[in-house]
């Protein structure tokens, strides 16, 4: 019983290890992009991504995690 708790517990420290790991990541790509992007207001931004294809929606989302940071 001892074991299979010790276990789990290891288990679930690996899980959160990577999940920071994986979140440090992201939000090092988001501020990639942020940076990259084309200095324009918000309409200009979405305007300029629906002319390339892209979903109003989807671009509304990206753009509002880009900006957090």
């Amino acid at each position: 019983m001892k074991t299979s708790l010790i276990v789990l517990v290891l288990f679930l420290f690996i899980l959160y290890i990577l999940y920071v790991y994986k979140n440090r990541g992201w939000k090092k790509s988001l501020q990639k992009v942020n940076e990259d992007r084309p200095k324009l207001s918000r309409d200009q931004y979405i305007n300029f991504l629906i002319e390339k294809g892209f979903e109003r929606e989807h671009i509304e989302v990206v753009y509002h995690e880009i900006r957090i940071f």
